[in-house]
């Protein structure tokens, strides 16, 4: 705010600086610095008011139209991810359960919401995976638990769950949408939680909802309220431990709320202890997969051949383990391949990867304990994926340099206590301190080149040096603290240009147009015509700038990183333009007509001017800080590829990470704690 209201009178001085090299009255003096002034007061007053001020208004919206588009967007990711992770393929993995304990459930007439007096019996919960949908339909009050180890395929039968909910919903009904439980503080309201969640994985659930309570709701929030989206909370036990309790809580606020919970059993069990159940729910356990299932299964899942025979490349094993359970290296097998997990695991590293034979697993001495084998197929599981063929449209990575970026990424939310890869976050990677170096040291660079390039069109450095720094430093030091506070948030395009955008774009305008003004009133026959018309060229460049890059709002969702990237950077380009057309047209009018450089010097002075104050427009928005942060310090210090977005993408269509709109997440939380340790064990054996 400092700098913006700084702009106003640095470009009086400017003015001053015409008017003695002009030979102008001083007359122009006595307009220009009350002109300065009122503008200065305006900008820190519209700063002011900004927080206060309610977001723009939108197009009135029914709500049970915005499920069924929402509907549609969670839908076509979960079919994108059931085919890059191939978790129907040849045929899901069987996933069975039984009722959960009693004392981890409430009182059947709880859940069944029957009336005091009234006999209430648990209800029945058997069923098969292609029928969960109808298991959970049994529920009254359709809030279920999902138990189990880790592993043992809890995400797996959300999921389906939610794929089986999606294919039979009709319009109007509830949206099942799945969240991960790793980033919600449980001291805050879970709805306001959820709504944020919604909001960043679909930017067009950020708007407001012009409902009942006149804008003060987002449509996400909205939603919610009205009972459309079912949220299928996964990972009860990757919140903190000490906060378990909170969790518990607050989720018991919401008794009337449906929704689905995952979590481990022993965890869930614990905080059950210390805050009771969860109100109204039942729950189920899942079971480990037995043998013959196991058995069945590897075999469809290749065609390869074990070496010197005719069968198939998991036969010698499965028959080891069958006839020899007793025998250690089968013993601790078999014990290994009971979770869904290890079996997609294995699968990966033997079953879609040529070359590599399963027997290695039932090497002893390599593997003792069942430690040790699940440790090898989660090391095994990066360099078999990379190993393929790179996806439709993808490049190759080399399998060291990938599991170097992931396992950054991967300690990045470790160190975030999150799940949720977001781009906007990815800048907080950086410390703080690291990128204010970064931006100081690199902004200076840029300054250098810019003034040397202008003096040396002008054949006077030192004037280029003073005009670009103290313009260029006053900005940046205003935006200084965007680079030190939490990264901003994706904006989506607004409807129309604010009240804000167009007094910034006025603003602007007549600074761009007040030497432009005093140029024309030395030119033109009548100085108060030409100083008029000077003036309202630069307003009006500046304002059909503001007003020609506000398009309506694109009704569309952001079902990809790459959607939601290019939303921000249009927005973020646009409100550049804005903002610097102005300064880049008073620097040329300055050099290039007051200074009579001529005008090739103007051309040069208004670029390099606008070189020198783009870092500090960028600033303020999330797509400026991926840029200056992510895709040029991350890529030149080799922490991420110059092309991050491609390589998450190629990441995802290799089933290493799953989307949630506009998110992404690792597709299991013992990889991502696995790459985290294998970052930290690195950088300690790197330090001296």
């Amino acid at each position: 705010m400092i700098g913006k209201a700084s702009l106003p009178t640095a470009f009086s001085l400017v003015t001053g600086l015409l008017v003695e090299n002009m030979n102008l009255s001083s007359r122009w003096l006595w307009i220009v610095v009350p002109a300065s002034v009122l503008l200065t007061v305006a900008v820190v007053w519209e700063e002011t008011r900004r927080d206060r001020r309610p977001p723009a208004r939108a197009a009135d919206v029914d709500l049970p139209a915005l499920a069924d588009s929402l509907a549609v967007a969670v839908a076509a990711e979960w079919e994108r991810q059931r085919a890059e992770h191939r978790s129907g393929d040849p045929v899901p993995l069987p996933v069975s359960w039984h009722p959960a304990e009693p004392r981890l459930v409430d009182q059947p007439a709880n859940v069944r919401g029957t009336r005091v007096g009234t006999r209430a019996t648990r209800v029945n919960l058997s069923g098969r995976l292609e029928e969960i949908a109808e298991v959970y339909a049994r529920i009254p009050s359709g809030r279920l638990v999902i138990l189990g180890k880790a592993g043992s395929g809890k995400s797996v039968l959300a999921g389906e769950l939610l794929g089986q909910l999606l294919d039979s919903r009709q319009p109007g009904e509830r949206v099942p949408v799945l969240f991960g439980l790793q980033s919600w503080d449980p001291e805050s309201n879970l709805k306001t939680w959820l709504a944020d969640q919604l909001a960043r994985r679909n930017p067009a659930l950020a708007l407001p909802y012009d409902g009942p309570l006149n804008g003060q709701l987002t449509r996400a929030a909205a939603l919610l309220d009205a009972g459309l989206i079912l949220p299928i909370l996964d990972g009860f036990d990757e919140i903190n431990p000490g906060l378990h309790k909170a969790a518990l809580r607050q989720l018991n606020k919401a008794a009337r709320l449906p929704l689905v919970l995952t979590s481990r059993r022993d965890e869930y069990r614990r905080a059950v202890e210390r805050a009771g159940v969860l109100s109204r729910a039942e729950g189920v356990m899942l079971h480990d997969l037995d043998f013959e299932t196991v058995a069945e299964y590897l075999p469809r899942t290749t065609s390869r051949r074990a070496p010197g025979t005719d069968d198939g490349v998991w036969q010698p094993v499965l028959t080891r383990l069958r006839e020899r359970p007793d025998d250690p290296a089968a013993a601790v097998l078999r014990q290994v391949l009971r979770t869904p997990l290890m079996v997609f695991l294995a699968r990966a590293s033997y079953s879609d990867t040529p070359g590599n034979d399963p027997a290695e697993l039932l090497d002893q001495e390599r593997f003792p304990t069942q430690e040790a084998v699940e440790e090898h197929l989660i090391a095994a599981y990066l360099p078999a994926v990379y190993q393929r063929e790179p996806p439709p449209g993808g490049r190759t990575w080399r399998p060291d340099q990938a599991r170097t970026w992931l396992a950054w990424l991967a300690a990045h939310l470790e160190t975030q206590g999150a799940a949720d890869l977001t781009w906007w976050r990815l800048r907080d990677s950086v410390p703080r301190s690291e990128r204010l170096r970064f931006l100081t040291y690199g902004w200076l660079g840029v300054m250098i080149v810019a003034s040397v390039v202008t003096g040396l069109v002008i054949e006077n450095i030192v004037l280029a040096i003073g005009y670009l720094y103290i313009g260029g430093n006053v900005l940046l030091l205003s935006e200084r603290r965007w680079i030190r506070n939490a990264a901003p948030d994706p904006q989506p395009r607004r409807v129309r240009p604010t009240a804000r955008e167009l007094l910034s774009a006025l603003s602007y305008g007549v600074m761009a147009g007040i030497p432009a003004g005093l140029v024309m009133s030395a030119m033109a026959a009548d100085p108060v015509i030409g100083s008029v018309i000077g003036v309202a060229v630069g307003t009006a460049v500046t304002l059909g700038v503001a007003v020609g890059v506000s398009r309506p709002f694109d009704q569309t969702w952001a079902v990809s990183v790459a959607d939601s990237l290019s939303a921000d950077r249009t927005h973020t380009l646009r409100r550049m333009l804005v903002g610097g057309a102005g300064i880049m047209v008073a620097s040329g009018i300055v050099f290039g007509v007051a200074f009579r450089y001529g005008l090739v010097a103007g051309v040069v002075a208004g670029l390099m001017t606008g070189l020198v104050i783009a870092p500090a427009m960028l600033l303020p928005f999330a797509w400026g800080q991926w840029l200056l942060v992510v895709r040029l310090y991350l890529a030149v210090t080799r922490r991420l590829p110059w092309r991050c977005v491609a390589f998450l993408r190629d990441a995802h269509q290799r089933g290493i990470l799953r989307q949630a709109g506009a998110v992404y997440q690792f597709r299991h939380r013992r990889l991502q704690t696995y790459l985290a340790q294998q970052h930290a064990s690195s950088r300690a054996a790197s330090t001296p």
